[in-house]
């Protein structure tokens, strides 16, 4: 499937804003990641423990997922 002659493909770039709110995101992400892991669980709610560190790890990777990287413009 071959683009149009008249699309043209340009590098995205974040401004400062956008920049903070992921930076922030993620700090707050891991930070949640620590704290979980720092807890004392009791061995009976230790699904409970890896069940959070999945949802927060699998929050992160879609995330980037859906990271511009390029801007295509046409007409």
């Amino acid at each position: 499937m071959g683009f149009e002659n008249n699309t043209i493909s340009l590098p995205f770039h974040w401004n400062g804003g956008v920049w903070a709110i992921t930076i922030v995101t993620l700090v707050v992400l891991a930070g949640s990641g620590v704290y979980i892991g720092w807890l004392k669980w009791p061995t009976s709610m230790l699904w409970l423990k890896y069940l959070l560190a999945i949802v927060l790890s699998g929050t992160v990777i879609i995330g980037v997922g859906y990271m511009p990287m390029r801007l295509k413009v046409n007409e």
